[in-house]
């Protein structure tokens, strides 16, 4: 029987292997893991605050603004400049993920029942 013995194995190479994998799949899945970091930050340090119906959120940024966020829109400079999924939407997004919470059409915003609906379907 052919056995590797793990001690033997170059443990920087093999996590160097690891890393680039799992950037490459994070990549391939249109996950930034550094925005997703700076969000999990957000939610860590309590400042997204959510709606009482939870179709959007105020959440205060690096440079001490406050941001009005939806799952589609957020009105920081990343995001109106560059038109990217910003560290305030991806914060938004984790926090109805893992509240279930299911967000009530926001009035104020045109985009608010197409973000619902993608949120209960998936999209």
């Amino acid at each position: 029987m052919n056995t590797t013995n793990t001690s033997t194995l170059d443990r920087s190479a093999l996590m160097a292997t690891y890393n680039r994998a799992r950037s490459n799949a994070a990549a391939a899945a249109g996950i930034d893991r550094a925005r997703t970091n700076r969000a999990l930050g957000i939610l860590q340090r309590g400042e997204l605050e959510v709606s009482a119906g939870g179709s959007y959120a105020r959440c205060r940024g690096s440079n001490g603004e406050t941001y009005r966020v939806t799952t589609r829109e957020c009105t920081c400079p990343d995001h109106q400049r560059r038109g990217v999924t910003c560290k305030h939407i991806t914060a938004f997004m984790i926090h109805i993920r893992a509240t279930e919470a299911t967000p009530q059409p926001d009035p104020l915003t045109d985009n608010a029942l197409a973000d619902n609906i993608s949120l209960l379907y998936g999209g």
